[in-house]
């Protein structure tokens, strides 16, 4: 996965953490960092990130995927997702460069 950005990348800081609910593994936590500039001589910045993975083979152990999959028959693209203006926002996130596909 391309982590790059028009003005730098973000680089994994760390090591993975687990993430769990109800006692039970069900995804891996990464941090990020943004780096300004091309690697490795990027320079560190204040910015981070939360990257999220499941942990599939368990959750399919346990049935929770379809639970989820269920779930998911019922949500439709169109449904209105509540979100915060860009007027409401506490944070100025306007110095973040956009993500490269």
């Amino acid at each position: 996965m391309s982590r790059a950005a028009n003005q730098g990348y973000w680089k994994a800081t760390g090591k993975d953490r687990e993430v769990r609910h109800n006692e039970q593994l069900i995804g891996m936590k990464k941090i990020l960092v943004f780096h300004n500039g091309r690697a490795p001589e990027g320079l560190r910045t204040n910015w981070i990130m939360h990257e999220y993975q499941l942990v599939e083979e368990e959750l399919e152990r346990t049935g929770a995927l379809q639970e989820i999959h269920d779930a998911d028959e019922y949500a439709s693209a169109d449904d209105e997702v509540p979100r915060k203006s860009p007027n409401e926002r506490t944070d100025d996130c306007t110095s973040l460069p956009p993500c490269k596909d």
